[in-house]
């Protein structure tokens, strides 16, 4: 039989409509999927939140708990040094006032340079002892190249002569050793009771 092209046209249209109603069903599938990943992915999100949370005010209270420690650790730590440096002042007044009673310190001898190195060699926590004249100069020391030396200007002798009294500066750097130390002064008194140098230890 033959097909006229209006009948052919006709037939293509019915079989366009016939399939139009089959995509429907994709549709609606795809949409289901899209839901249902969506609330399994909601679901999840709800469930994890809490955990989250939960890790996350762990590692606060932690990071707070590792701050007041170290805090704690850093404060033993500067009464345990201000104790130490306490105790290593009260020492070297110690050793210095027998320095003081030493007539070969007190009236510099030629064995002055030798007694104070003597003295110093059993000592690990100073680092020189000199003798010290009226004027300020270093005329003995256990390390010789300290001798000559003018202290009268270094803390703490300037104090330590007006008060006569022990005194001890903060933290200066030496000359000679070239690194941070804390001298300590003991002025002395001359037979007619004037003031007649120091011994001092650094």
């Amino acid at each position: 039989p033959v097909i006229s092209w209006r009948n052919l046209t006709a037939w293509r249209a019915r079989k366009s409509h016939s399939l139009e109603p089959a995509a429907a069903p994709n549709d609606k599938s795809s949409a289901g999927i899209a839901s249902l990943r969506f609330r399994l992915l909601l679901t999840v999100t709800i469930f994890l939140i809490p955990i989250a949370l939960v890790s996350m005010l762990q590692g606060i209270a932690r990071m707070r708990s590792e701050i007041a420690h170290a805090h704690e650790h850093l404060l033993q730590s500067a009464q345990m040094a201000a104790s130490n440096e306490g105790n290593v002042l009260a020492a070297s007044r110690q050793i210095l006032q027998t320095l003081s009673n030493l007539d070969d310190v007190r009236n510099v001898t030629p064995q002055c340079d030798r007694t104070l190195s003597d003295v110093l060699i059993g000592v690990h926590f100073l680092a020189n002892l000199s003798r010290i004249d009226r004027n300020g100069i270093i005329v003995c020391s256990a390390i010789s190249r300290a001798k000559g030396i003018d202290t009268s200007g270094i803390a703490p002798y300037p104090v330590a002569r007006r008060t006569m009294a022990f005194g001890a500066s903060g933290q200066i750097i030496s000359t000679v050793l070239h690194q941070p130390v804390i001298a300590a002064m003991l002025p002395l008194r001359d037979s007619a009771g004037q003031f007649g140098g120091m011994v001092a230890a650094v």
